[in-house]
């Protein structure tokens, strides 16, 4: 196999590949949509038959079967996941078979980024269609499109060059790698506007975390709240003691949201983009990178007391909640 042929055999085999997964993951996804159906018409079927022998065998039957399902609820979840991933790889694979045979003109071709007056850009058709930058961009993210022209753009020194070179030297081979952290980013394309979000909530004071006042209202305020729902219960208070306490409650609950959604509005929409840039952090944590460039950048993800990766998982959890408590 010569070497020009090499990139596009791989990719077929890689399609190849990827159509028994999808075949497999369609099996399985018909099979727990089967399995759920049979464990609703099994409660359905246990509580009739077991609720004339005491309501307890009939709770006890329920509560087994409704976390199987629950359960079954996110095996399809994952599975439906690992489906979309692998139709993105196929899409990539494809797409990387087209511009080896000279099909690229449908990509980002750059132009935002062209420069009139700049020294070499025009005269080496760096941007536009059939561009350097049409040829050569993988990126999935608007960051990613700015980085790849501003390095275009840009004269860098000899070291850097040869950095550079070895770093993707060390990447060629490990195409699979390279395609995984394309298809996160085609899962949702991360926006210089959701970067700017963050920048901004970041950066203003915080008036929750280093608060005595919020720490403590945090576990104090639930254990009143239930406490008193518990007195009413037990009729140690009175209905109209009760409902007098709740209004109070909700009253503090509102100021409450009040506060928090001040700061939800900097981060409202950017669930999906956060998740996406969780899976490609932890994606290049992982690597092994063989070259002292990708090290390095690496070590942007892996210094400090937390990966990255898990700090984005934890803001995309703060939001899921948020999001939860709005709904």
């Amino acid at each position: 196999m010569n070497h020009k042929s090499f990139p596009e055999a791989a990719y077929r085999l890689e399609i190849e590949r990827l159509t028994q997964v999808l075949a497999a993951r369609k099996k399985r996804k018909d099979f727990i949509a089967l399995a759920r159906f049979a464990v609703v018409i099994l409660l359905a079927v246990s509580v009739y038959l077991l609720y004339p022998l005491g309501i307890s065998y009939a709770a006890l039957a329920g509560l087994v079967l409704v976390a199987i399902f629950i359960r079954l609820v996110i095996l399809a979840a994952n599975n439906t996941a690992a489906i979309e991933n692998a139709q993105r790889l196929m899409a990539i694979n494809k797409d990387e078979i087209g511009i080896a045979a000279g099909r690229y003109l449908h990509r980002p071709d750059g132009h935002m980024f062209s420069l009139p007056a700049h020294g070499y850009a025009g005269d080496l058709d760096i941007f536009g269609a059939a561009s350097l930058y049409q040829y050569i961009n993988r990126t999935t993210a608007e960051q990613g499109r700015q980085q790849l022209a501003d390095w275009l753009l840009a004269l860098a020194d000899a070291a850097t060059i040869a950095a550079r070179q070895a770093a993707v030297q060390a990447l060629a081979p490990q195409y699979q790698w390279r395609q995984q952290l394309q298809a996160y980013g085609h899962e949702q394309t991360i926006t210089i506007g959701t970067e700017q979000k963050i920048a901004q909530w970041i950066g203003e004071a915080d008036t929750f975390s280093n608060s005595r006042g919020w720490k403590a209202l945090r576990w104090v305020y639930p254990v009143i709240a239930v406490g008193t729902l518990l007195l009413y219960i037990t009729d140690f208070i009175s209905g109209q003691l009760f409902f007098g306490a709740y209004l109070v409650f909700f009253l503090i609950s509102g100021y409450v949201s009040r506060k928090v959604a001040l700061q939800y509005i900097h981060l409202n929409k950017i669930v999906p983009e956060v998740e996406s840039l969780s899976k490609a952090a932890a994606w290049i944590e992982q690597l092994q990178a063989p070259a002292a460039y990708l090290q390095e950048i690496q070590k942007a993800f892996t210094d400090g007391r937390y990966r990255s990766s898990a700090s984005i998982r934890q803001l995309k959890g703060i939001l899921d909640k948020f999001d939860m408590n709005l709904n």
